[in-house]
């Protein structure tokens, strides 16, 4: 169902059209290459060399029996590493580890030989000698003066806070607070291809063919690492068998370059399940303290947030991660005074990073259960209360107060779903319920920012180039990470252009080829991508109108007289508008906060069943209202809508990596849950449209906000039929029972 306040875009061949994924044969019939099928001549296996404990320091490295092991081409430690050290955002991990460890799994030595079990035989005979300390498992104990200091600067990596008025007297004169804490945990990325690459170097240049979410992010950490320039690294992105955000940093492509260049072949490493599950980036767990006021009708005075941020032993994303945390902790909501304290704090458990959300699912799961719980306190209708209180275009930010933009459709989403049958006949549904199994309904909302906020530059580049037979092909950022994005960004092409869509050639994920783009993350590379894919096309036509070309134009004429003038090759950039109407904040603040002019919304309503006996629950539908823009591809966006809602579910429900002492207790599969096909419900997308004047045909991101309204959504629903409030996720089955049990004592 499409819902909106948009007409469709006057050239209709393409844009607003559903198109399959462009490489969706070869998906299917297996023709795809991805890394674990890419091999090349006399190439060696490598291996990655990593401790057992979490915290510790490195007392001795022998690889004397490795080095001699059959088959055996390189051993290197990090004395072969010319600057052993890396970080997306602070510089704090060393490449390989010579001293202190912080991580179980940190990596002390690469091995490359001529097989993959010679290979392994040789890491497993590198002598490693150890000195375990206490771990530092706790954020909260973490910050105490007297714990271990895991970082020379303290354990404590970033602090961020942020007022707008008076938060205490607002709370103080409230009907009614709701003063609770929630607590949320690490979530594994399990993507279907655990990651790894294939590195070559030759005549001093290195080409890494490699799955990244940033393939120019990647080849700045190799250039640093190597100590040469970054024209002198090549990467090549592979297919990628799902990301996340998994694929976003570290420190794999630096293992390739150096075993290369050491062995002057080409090499191979594909990490396995362990290693991904033991050393490989999480969602953050908070510990989130919410004290939400409302008055007497329901409306939200103030909201003050306390987020404690298990960043885990290195920085990788955590203060980007807090950032938006920060901006989102007042919901898809109206207030005139918040707060927000965030802390995120070093540890020795799993390292947090990049995850689908960054931040905004574990504060959203506190303000929507917040709010049903002040509702129900007030005695008033939540959805009415989310609706008293929601965004609406040129509205003040409720954390900021800058201006909020007018492609927002936060109210229009929310009436989405409350008229949607699942919700509209919920008390019927409810009362149908037999045997042990008792229904409830719940609607969760979310707002999510669109690109890297103001304040950061964001943009894109794109390369086009008109052949003299008036083909047209487009090289293009940010990367194609699964998300289909190459299809949409050759649907605006095509409609720019005035093309048919089988006409245009899109490139993805070469650095040697493709301008710096940024990341394929933040819910960007739509916006930025496709506006910089506009822009060159557009840049085009205007030469071609230089032609004087009658119509309907000859593209191939256009492309010989463009070629023969030099002019057949355009280069263009987009650059993301900052925040307008910044209201109280200060251009150091937008730096700082790195607020958004561009949002996206999400409301869900979420049917399940839930046993009386067992607490064991199964989730019968969710639907969802996405406020989209424009929806340049429905079917790549209704199949990030379903996706998201499945990894939502699954956080909600199942999903818990867990760590005693820093060690992972959940480090395969065997032990990890995830849904599988026998629990996915009935899925229902409804798109919310609009338009976004500064997005591609009016579009806008919408890959991450879709997972975050699923975890209030069926805490909504589980409350509904049970009466009991959760506030720490996973809501297991032991959990949920063991609520039931104590609101009934």
């Amino acid at each position: 169902m499409v819902i909106g306040d948009v007409d469709a875009p006057t050239l209709t061949r393409s844009v607003g059209r559903a198109m399959p994924a462009r490489d969706a044969v070869d998906v299917a019939t297996g023709a795809l290459e991805f890394l674990t099928d890419k091999t090349l001549p006399d190439m060696v296996h490598g291996k990655i060399v990593r401790v057992d404990i979490p915290h510790g320091r490195l007392v001795g490295l022998d690889t004397t029996a490795a080095r001699a092991m059959p088959g055996v081409v390189a051993v290197l430690t990090a004395s072969d590493v010319p600057r052993n050290i890396q970080g997306v955002v602070v510089p704090d991990r060393p490449v390989l580890i010579d001293g202190r460890i912080r991580q179980l799994g940190d990596p002390v030595a690469l091995v490359a030989a001529e097989t993959l079990a010679e290979a392994e035989a040789a890491a497993a005979a590198v002598s490693v000698e150890l000195e375990p300390l206490p771990a530092v498992s706790d954020p909260q104990l973490a910050l105490d003066p007297e714990s271990p200091r895991l970082h020379q600067g303290g354990n404590l990596l970033m602090e961020l806070h942020h007022e707008r008025g008076d938060v205490e007297t607002a709370l103080a004169n409230a009907a009614v607070v709701v003063d609770e804490v929630f607590h949320t945990q690490a979530q594994e990325h399990v993507c279907l291809e655990p990651g790894g690459g294939v590195g070559v170097y030759t005549n001093g240049l290195f080409t890494i063919w490699i799955g990244t979410q940033y393939p120019g992010g990647t080849q700045q950490d190799v250039s640093w690492a190597l100590g040469v320039e970054p024209d002198d690294v090549r990467i090549i992105s592979t297919p990628m068998g799902g990301a996340f955000g998994a694929k976003v940093d570290g420190p794999v492509a630096i293992f390739l370059a150096l075993l290369a260049k050491a062995t002057e072949r080409p090499v191979r490493i594909v990490l396995t399940r362990e290693e991904v599950m033991n050393t490989g980036t999480k969602r953050h767990p908070f510990r989130v303290h919410t004290r939400l006021g409302l008055d007497a009708e329901g409306g939200i005075v103030a909201v003050a947030t306390d987020a404690l941020v298990d960043a885990g032993p290195y920085a990788s994303f955590s203060p980007a991660v807090l950032k938006v945390s920060g901006e989102t902790s007042t919901g898809p909501y109206r207030t005139e005074t918040a707060s927000f304290r965030g802390r995120a704090v070093y540890t020795n458990n799993g390292n947090g990073g990049g995850f689908r959300g960054y931040g905004v699912p574990q504060v959203a799961f506190a303000i929507e259960t917040a709010i049903l719980e002040g509702a129900r306190r007030l005695g008033l209708d939540a959805v009415e209360v989310k609706r008293r209180n929601m965004l609406r275009p040129g509205d003040p930010h409720g954390l900021y107060g800058h201006i909020v933009g007018p492609s927002f459709r936060a109210t229009e989403a929310l009436d989405a779903i409350v008229g949607h049958p699942w919700w509209r006949d919920r008390e019927e549904w409810k009362q149908q319920a037999s045997g042990p199994w008792l229904r409830g309904t719940g609607i969760g909302a979310a707002l999510k920012g669109c690109g890297y906020g103001s304040g950061r530059g964001d943009h894109a580049g794109a390369r086009l180039a008109i052949g003299t037979d008036g083909s047209i092909t487009i090289w293009a950022g940010p990367n194609h990470s699964g998300t289909g994005v190459d299809a949409a960004y050759a649907q605006v092409a095509a409609d720019t252009l005035g093309r048919p869509y089988e006409d245009i050639d899109i490139r993805v994920g070469d650095t040697e080829l493709v301008p710096e783009s940024g990341s394929s993350a933040a819910s960007r590379s739509l916006y930025v991508g496709g506006s910089a894919v506009m822009t060159a096309c557009r840049e085009l036509m205007a030469r071609i109108d230089e032609l004087g070309l009658e119509a309907p134009i000859d593209w191939a004429e256009a492309g010989r007289r463009l070629a023969e003038a030099g002019r057949a090759l355009v280069e263009a950039t987009f650059v993301a508008p900052d925040v307008e109407d910044l209201g109280p904040l200060s251009a150091a603040d937008v730096e700082r906060y790195s607020p958004h002019r561009v949002y996206g919304s999400a409301v869900q309503v979420a049917r399940i069943e839930i046993n009386r006996y067992t607490g064991e629950i199964a989730v019968r539908g969710v639907a969802c209202a996405v406020d989209c823009g424009v929806a340049v591809n429905p079917a790549g966006v209704i199949g990030q809508t379903e996706g998201g809602i499945i990894q939502g579910l699954g956080w909600a429900l199942m999903e818990d990596f867990k760590y005693e002492d820093g060690v992972p207790q959940t480090k395969s599969l065997e032990t990890y849950l995830i849904p599988t096909a026998g629990d996915i419900p009935e899925l229902d997308t409804i798109l919310v449209e609009s338009e976004e004047e500064s997005g591609p045909f009016g579009a806008k991101g919408i890959a991450e906000v879709v997972l975050v309204p699923t975890a209030p959504a069926i805490v909504a629903a589980i409350h509904d039929a049970t009466g009991v409030t959760v506030d720490r996720l996973p809501a297991s089955p032991e959990a949920v029972y063991r609520l039931m049990r104590e609101s009934a004592a």
